[in-house]
């Protein structure tokens, strides 16, 4: 496959390097579209060409001439004279947010980057790509009919993203549009995630050249609109499908997010950035960031900061460490409810991302990450709800307020923690931790359905994301009340299934939209059914999904390995 034009990305990262260097006074960067949820590998066959032009669509990447050849046609978005738009674009809110002067983006391209434009080197067909984990070869759990409906709806989404790409989440204005659209939350990275492993598992070339199309209009979208540095709605979540993506469909240099780490690093010389420590939009995610682009030196000494910054943002308390969400960077209805702040205890925004992320860092060698993790369990393990409350974790905590029950789900419920905790003491080496993450899981598993407050099929909050949960910990620990955990609610996904509504016959519940609005349709990763294809993708197919990463549900502590016999010019 031919690199897509993430050279774009790097150029564009060149503009937020200068612009970090600027001593300036930090400003908290804005998500427009910011979560309101409570929120072997197989090969690629021959290229099957369709005349349907939504399913082919121009492109400069598109191959011109035989499948093989590894040459590419030139046309109004070709490198060499695409880079010109990054004079005008590139926006950012990284600190210090100026703008290089018309041309240097394009000068620095063309003397440090001469090879762009040229054929970039191709993988082999088949592909094969080992992930090099350290459990399990990952299984599929839905056979006969429930595995035959849940294949007909990935087909069924990988066919309705492309039929409307103007779409527009009713909350997002026209200001922020190509932006969000770029976006791993809702828009073209995440998209070429779910094409990417349709790809690996179908055997067809056409789902690669959508994943690589879905990256290239990401790394577009990062040149040409404001884009903060939120792992899910800003920058550093398209230069992770970058970094996730090379060796699986397209062979790229090792260090070719190298300018995207430096940019980050010059930010962390404010000491109030970034305004946020959780996953979605901070500190956490950063860390993920980092820990996709290992072993790179720039990507460890970025990982490493992210610890540090976690450190000097931790609040000592007499049971350990923790981290407070102060109101501004609560949503509305949280707001209302805690004028004064609160203490986030879930995945998506909380303090179980943390711990997710200090057990990853410490397996990944960063040494100031496990001493912090201790005094953080410490403080986490004492908010653990009695068996009677229904759950093991409330969502928040508040000095003398009474705690509630979660949800079930990935941002704020259980199942959520429990991959956290997992990650956490696989990372760690701590036994005990990863006992605590299979309590957390099985009490979660038990749960009965009608209690769950789960309404859509989506990875945030829905049905898709707990039965991946619980199939992601059922392969790492093999218990088999989990396996049976994630087949109910790989069901209960199909169930909210209505074919000719949405995409693929899913829509997404978001809150916040107000009575009529409630459900919409969303082709995204996080809450809509790229995300949802993508669960039940993994329900049926053997090929590991290691984009749950970006959730903490699995970490890679080694880089893919791409064996030198599958590359060729």
């Amino acid at each position: 496959m031919p690199a897509p034009r993430l050279a774009v990305l790097r150029a564009a990262a060149q503009v937020l390097h200068a612009a970090a260097q600027v001593n300036a006074a930090p400003q908290q960067p804005s998500a427009p579209w910011r979560a309101r949820a409570t929120p072997r590998q197989g090969s690629l066959a021959p290229r099957r060409r369709s005349s349907t032009p939504w399913r082919n669509p121009p492109t400069p990447w598109r191959r011109s001439t035989p499948a093989g050849s590894g040459r590419l046609r030139r046309g109004a978005g070709d490198l060499r004279g695409g880079v010109r738009d990054l004079r005008h674009g590139a926006g950012s809110q990284l600190p210090g947010g100026h703008r290089l002067r018309p041309g240097v983006v394009a000068q620095r391209q063309a003397s440090r980057w001469p090879h762009l434009g040229r054929a970039h080197r191709r993988l082999h067909l088949p592909l094969q790509c080992s992930p090099m984990t350290t459990h399990a070869p990952w299984r599929p759990l839905l056979t006969g009919e429930l595995a035959d409906r849940a294949m007909e709806a990935v087909l069924a989404i990988a066919e309705d993203i492309p039929v409307r790409p103007g779409w527009l989440h009713p909350l997002v204005g026209e200001s922020h549009a190509a932006a969000w659209r770029g976006s791993l939350a809702s828009g073209a990275a995440g998209q070429a995630l779910f094409y990417a492993y349709l790809a690996l598992h179908t055997q067809e070339e056409r789902y690669a050249d959508l994943a690589l199309e879905r990256l290239d209009q990401a790394a577009e979208a990062v040149a040409a609109s404001p884009m903060s540095e939120s792992l899910y709605s800003g920058f550093t979540g398209v230069a992770w499908v970058g970094d996730h993506l090379r060796g699986r469909l397209f062979e790229g240099e090792a260090d070719e997010n190298r300018e995207v780490d430096e940019a980050l690093l010059s930010a962390f010389a404010h000491s109030g950035w970034p305004a946020d420590y959780d996953l979605i939009n901070g500190l956490v995610g950063l860390g993920i960031y980092a820990l996709e682009g290992l072993p790179r030196p720039t990507a460890r000494a970025l990982l490493d900061k992210v610890v540090a910054r976690l450190g000097e943002r931790a609040l000592e308390e007499p049971e350990g460490a923790t981290w407070f969400s102060p109101p501004e960077t609560l949503p509305e209805h949280q707001r209302a409810e805690q004028p004064g702040g609160l203490y986030n205890l879930g995945a998506s925004h909380g303090m179980a991302g943390v711990l997710g992320i200090l057990g990853a860092a410490h397996g990944a060698g960063i040494a100031g990450a496990r001493p912090l993790l201790d005094r953080a369990m410490a403080w986490y393990g004492a908010r653990r709800l009695p068996a009677e409350a229904g759950c093991a974790f409330p969502h928040f905590y508040v000095p003398n307020v009474e705690l509630r029950g979660s949800r079930l789900a990935w941002c704020y419920g259980d199942p959520g923690v429990a991959a956290a905790l997992h990650v956490a003491g696989r990372g760690a080496g701590e036994p005990a931790w990863e006992k605590l993450a299979l309590e957390v899981a099985r009490a979660a598993a038990a749960r009965p359905t009608e209690t769950s407050r789960i309404q859509d099929a989506g990875l945030c909050h829905g049905a898709g994301g707990v039965a991946h949960l619980f199939h992601r910990l059922y392969s790492a620990t093999g218990e088999e009340v989990l396996a049976d955990a994630a087949r109910l609610w790989y069901a209960k996904t199909l169930d909210y299934r209505i074919p000719g509504l949405g995409f693929g016959g899913f829509r997404a519940w978001s809150t916040g939209l107000g009575d009529d609005l409630d459900w919409c349709d969303d082709p995204g990763l996080l809450e809509g059914s790229a995300g949802v294809g993508l669960a039940l993708l993994a329900a049926v197919s053997p090929v590991e999904p290691a984009w749950d990463r970006l959730f903490l549900a699995s970490v890679r502590h080694e880089p893919a390995v791409i064996s030198p016999m599958n590359s060729s010019r």
